[in-house]
């Protein structure tokens, strides 16, 4: 197409035709890469069957091409990766500088692909990375990123975590978090099988029936109280069950009833398609929960 036959254009990737010429293209490229890292405290610390947690290292990215339009993402480095901040940021800040800056974010998923190629180890900046390539084309034509995908929910109700505490402390928390307008409440497990099902059942008893209750184990149960937390899970009126052997034993929740299974959620034991894959194969999951910081982002999500 030559230069003279092209009309104007009003900005975006391309334009209105000027008469009845084609639009002319406009061209696309990353001129700008920032990284940063800040740590955010968290109102009030948390504690799950692995760690105690009391604030988050983000690394965060800003991507700008040659028009002034700008796309953010961000990091969150975790264990269950086996990724440390450090690594994590030296890693976003070599993939932004020696492969983004420069390129034309158009063609995404062929600079997607290269990204990854280099990113193995650390899927939470690849995440960034991503993320941030998406949030750049959807700006670049005036829509959300959600939109640009094909959005068919406008909105999702959310559920708010209460760490493993002691009872009194649960209940309190749970207290605080429906007269907030929660109506979704995740319960951190796996410390403590006995204790565990107290809070649970002390939960139950405060909450009126239409409160859903999700549990989650962080990998803290042997097969044996997975079973017995699904037998109580009627009684309990449990939505769901994550992750309650550690990754590399779900194969052992296949010795389960089919109705147990279908309770049980893959967290750590899903990573990315590759893991969907095998799941999907034995299906000892009736749920997964998909995390951009283990599958590398929304491509990765798209791809599970």
């Amino acid at each position: 197409m030559s230069q003279s036959a092209c009309g104007t254009t009003t900005g975006g990737w391309g334009g209105a035709p000027s008469g009845n010429g084609p639009a002319k293209i406009i061209l696309m490229t990353i001129t700008g890469v920032e990284t940063w890292t800040d740590q955010l405290p968290l109102t009030r610390p948390y504690v799950i069957a692995t760690r105690v947690v009391s604030s988050v290292d983000l690394h965060f990215v800003r991507l700008e091409n040659n028009l002034g339009v700008f796309g953010l993402g961000c990091a969150a480095p975790t264990a269950v990766t086996a990724e440390n901040a450090e690594a994590c940021l030296g890693a976003l800040d070599a993939c932004a500088n020696d492969i983004v800056k420069g390129s034309d974010p158009r063609p995404l998923r062929a600079l997607i692909r290269r990204l990854r190629k280099e990113c193995v180890q650390y899927p939470s900046a690849m995440a960034a990375m991503d993320m941030a390539l998406y949030d750049l084309l959807a700006r670049s034509v005036g829509i959300p990123v959600a939109a640009m995908l094909g959005q068919c929910v406008t909105a999702l109700p959310t559920s708010i975590t209460i760490g493993i505490l002691p009872l009194e402390e649960t209940l309190s928390e749970a207290r605080e978090y429906l007269g907030r307008g929660f109506r979704c409440l995740k319960v951190k497990l796996g410390l403590n099988y006995e204790e565990d099902l107290e809070r649970l059942r002390a939960l139950r008893a405060l909450c009126s029936a239409d409160i859903r209750i999700r549990v989650d184990a962080n990998q803290g149960y042997t097969i044996e109280q997975a079973r017995q937390l699904a037998h109580e899970s009627h009684a309990l009126n449990l939505e769901l069950i994550e992750q309650p052997l550690a990754r590399g034993k779900e194969g052992r929740l296949l010795g389960l009833s089919k109705e147990a299974q279908r309770l049980m959620a893959a967290d750590e034991s899903l990573h990315g398609p590759e893991d969907a894959l095998r799941l999907a194969a034995d299906m000892p999951f009736g749920i997964w929960n998909i995390k951009l910081m283990k599958c590398g982002g929304i491509t990765g999500a798209l791809g599970i």
